[in-house]
């Protein structure tokens, strides 16, 4: 792994305010405990630093408060959320929807953990962005127009073939 992703670390911190974290600053994953250690974070992160890896020059351009931050935690969301609908887990990705909307992405999410990246899967990632976008209160805000491409997922796709 760290051949990889240039030397990818692993920490414990309790002092740090989520489960589980990704700095691109200093290439680690952090978790706050060793109870915070689960394949739902393990996922989520290894991802955030799979998609370091991906975009041109890196994700950190894309931290708290400066747009393409939702774009960057969605994508997260979205392929831990499909990963979760084929082995087990809680999707992330639609918290704080109306239950419409909610329900919307479950099917969603769940048409394309067994379909793949389709043509409909990549027309409805805007939509779902923007929903994202529009009731996550922590993530949501920092969305930055034209980069709502799953680039990341799509070349994960790639590199398995």
């Amino acid at each position: 792994m760290n051949e990889v992703w240039n030397g990818l670390n692993f920490n414990v911190d309790g002092s740090i305010s989520n489960p589980a974290e990704y700095n691109c600053a200093i290439n680690t994953i952090t978790f706050k405990s060793g109870s915070s250690i689960n394949k739902n974070a393990i996922l989520e992160e290894l991802f955030h630093a799979y998609q370091n890896t991906i975009y041109p020059e890196g994700t950190c351009q894309y931290h708290l408060g400066t747009p393409g931050y939702t774009n960057i935690e969605f994508e997260a969301k979205v392929f831990k959320d499909i990963y979760s609908k084929l082995y087990g887990g809680m999707t992330s990705g639609n918290v704080n929807f109306p239950p419409l909307l909610f329900d919307e992405y479950e099917t969603w999410i769940t048409n394309n953990a067994y379909e793949g990246i389709t043509q409909a899967f990549r027309e409805q990632y805007n939509t779902m962005l923007g929903y994202f976008n529009e009731y996550n209160s922590f993530y949501g805000g920092y969305l930055l127009p034209g980069f709502g491409s799953p680039n990341a997922m799509i070349q994960s796709k790639v590199d398995c073939n």
